[in-house]
Parts: C-alpha cells; sequence; structure tokens
C-alpha cells in the first residue's frame, strides 16, 4: 500500500476511533464510572487531533508520478468507422 493512502487511513481511523471514544466516555460517565469515563473521552480527544495532523501532513506530500496513459491501438477509430461504406 503507497504512503500515501497509509496516511489516509490511520488518519481515519484515529478521526473516527477517537469520536468513539468521546462518546463511549460520555456515556460511562453518566452511566457512574468517572474515573475510567474520563479515561475514554482524554484518550478521544488525543486521538482526533492525531488524525487531523496526518490529514495535514497527508496533504504536504509530494504528489505521486504521473501514469503515462495506454497506447491507442490501430484498430478502426470513430472517424475511420463509415469510409469503406
Amino acid at each position: 500500500m503507497p504512503r500515501a493512502a497509509m496516511f489516509e487511513v490511520w488518519a481515519w481511523v484515529l478521526i473516527y476511533g477517537g469520536l468513539a471514544s468521546v462518546v463511549l466516555g460520555l456515556f460511562v460517565q453518566r452511566g457512574g464510572g468517572e474515573r475510567s469515563g474520563w479515561l475514554l473521552v482524554g484518550l478521544g480527544s488525543l486521538l482526533v487531533p492525531a488524525g487531523v495532523l496526518l490529514i495535514y501532513l497527508r496533504s504536504r506530500l509530494p504528489a505521486p508520478p504521473a501514469k503515462l496513459p495506454a497506447p491507442k491501438s490501430p484498430g478502426v477509430s470513430a472517424g475511420n468507422a463509415n469510409k469503406d461504406l
């Protein structure tokens, strides 16, 4: 997997995982687990900015080299299709 693709995958995993952790932590806090709720909220609030940082770093990577177009086959082209008729 190319480096840029890995940046994108990890960025979104961190962002969505962090948001899920924050939401889960808020639910745990309301259920009575004060410390574990704050731990999940704190962990999530660290993961989200890390994912945003990866998106920024991905935007600063050099663009991959452009692929050359495939050579055209010497078959019938649209302009020559009706010449023999």
